[in-house]
């Protein structure tokens, strides 16, 4: 396995506690706003140096470092090859400045994006601008849909409930991951696994309840076999 699977595995799908959960990511987030700090201070270094020789510096070990790097990576002028690295390879954090706070706002990562040295880096305007503009890109406008005793629209003369709506199902659903957190993750880099419950009310108006464990990927679809078909496409803010 290479590196940022073994950090991925480590950090999403070892087996917690909720206490232990907390515990982690707050070391975590807390080793991560201390890089930011140091970069953010300085944006016109650029930092270079291979895997290892970045958690010499910021005093930590491989694993976090490479979580970092997994999480910067979308935010830099040129990314770097995380999925091959190796101890040995060699990486630079140099970041571009408004796709990194963009990204920031995106991860909801509030304690990064409200550091005190982006004062210095964007304008309050550019910021409010960008924070914007990244709120926006997560909007999501859904169609009014006919109710069970309207007219169909299909223009049979029928109930929706008894022509195109047949078959349709409501869906109320909730979403549980081991880790109940997932950090900095504006979009997903690799498939994730999670479980997901599905509350399906058929046509009939009979409620039932399936627990199923699907792939989530930047843009998948959920299905369900039973108790009626459904599909879902779900993607992250």
């Amino acid at each position: 396995m290479s590196l940022l699977s073994d950090w991925r595995d480590y950090a999403y799908g070892k087996e917690r506690s909720d206490r232990e959960t907390q515990i982690f990511w707050g070391n975590y987030c807390a080793f991560e706003k201390g890089i930011y700090e140091k970069l953010l201070s300085n944006p016109d270094e650029v930092v270079k140096g291979t895997v290892k020789e970045l958690a010499d510096r910021y005093n930590c070990k491989v694993p976090l470092i490479v979580g970092f790097l997994d999480g910067i990576n979308e935010s830099l002028k040129t990314p770097n090859p995380i999925d091959d690295m190796t101890e040995d390879t060699e990486v630079s954090l140099e970041f571009d400045n408004e796709k990194l706070y963009y990204n920031m706002v995106g991860a909801k990562a509030d304690w990064l994006y409200n550091l005190p040295q982006w004062d210095t880096i964007l304008t309050e305007e550019r910021r409010k601008e960008l924070y914007k503009e990244q709120k926006n890109s997560g909007t999501v406008h859904v169609e009014k849909k006919p109710g069970r005793n309207d007219p169909c629209p299909c223009g049979s003369g029928k109930k929706y409930k008894f022509c195109c709506g047949r078959n349709k199902c409501v869906i109320n659903l909730s979403v549980y991951t081991k880790t109940q957190y997932l950090p900095r993750l504006s979009t997903v880099h690799e498939p994730e696994v999670i479980s997901v419950i599905f509350f399906v009310t058929d046509s009939s108006c009979e409620s039932s309840r399936s627990m199923v464990t699907l792939t989530l990927s930047e843009k998948s679809v959920f299905s369900t076999v039973k108790p009626s078909p459904v599909a879902m496409y779900w993607s992250l803010p």
